[in-house]
């Protein structure tokens, strides 16, 4: 949570001319829903939009109040809409994702790249200029990040147990592994036995 709260920090560095009206988050991982749930406590911006190609991690989206879910192909009715633009995939997949993230921006909006970026991508780079974009790297948390995600959950602000969404004994730790790599759980956690 602290990684999500260092990047949501990271926009003041940023003078935005107008209170940002709605955020993409692409990616609805452990960290894309980590950014909803901070966002909408945060009350950054007024509606929060979260994209990811696997329907179960959209549920859990919409459980956790994302104003809406979209997958990539609905995502392209988007163009120019978004304020703020965070990209939570990388990998592999940054040169798919970071190009919809600056297709989806609006005109000086911000793009926060959180994604482990893995390859160097073919970015569309004439567009995020004529767009007079920003873009911010964040990569790591500092120990306030750290302070203020445990306060948040110590005082029960933010509830996260909707992220863990496999409890299994260590004994199946195997079972575990291929849950968790089927892209069919946020969270699967080991419980010692």
């Amino acid at each position: 949570m602290a990684s999500a709260l260092h990047a949501v920090r990271k926009l003041n560095y940023i003078a935005v001319e107008k209170k940002p009206k709605r955020a993409l988050i692409i990616g609805a991982g452990t960290i894309g829903l980590l950014l909803l749930i901070v966002l909408k406590h945060m009350k950054i911006v007024d509606e929060v939009y979260i994209s990811d190609k696997i329907p179960f991690k959209l549920e859990v989206a919409r459980e956790l109040g994302a104003d809406r879910v979209l997958t990539p192909a609905e995502l392209s009715n988007y163009n120019s809409y978004f304020d703020i633009v965070f990209e939570a995939v990388g990998g592999f997949a940054i040169e798919k994702t970071i190009n919809l993230a600056i297709s989806a921006l609006r005109g000086k909006g911000v793009i926060v790249l959180l994604g482990a970026v893995e390859i160097s991508p073919r970015v569309r780079l004439g567009i995020f200029h004529v767009k007079e974009g920003f873009l911010i790297g964040s990569f790591i948390s500092t120990y306030q990040d750290y302070i203020e995600a445990y306060n948040l959950v110590n005082h029960r602000s933010i509830k996260l147990s909707r992220l863990i969404t496999h409890r299994l004994p260590l004994s199946d730790a195997p079972k575990a592994i291929r849950i968790a790599l089927s892209g069919e759980s946020i969270k699967a956690m080991l419980i010692g036995e």
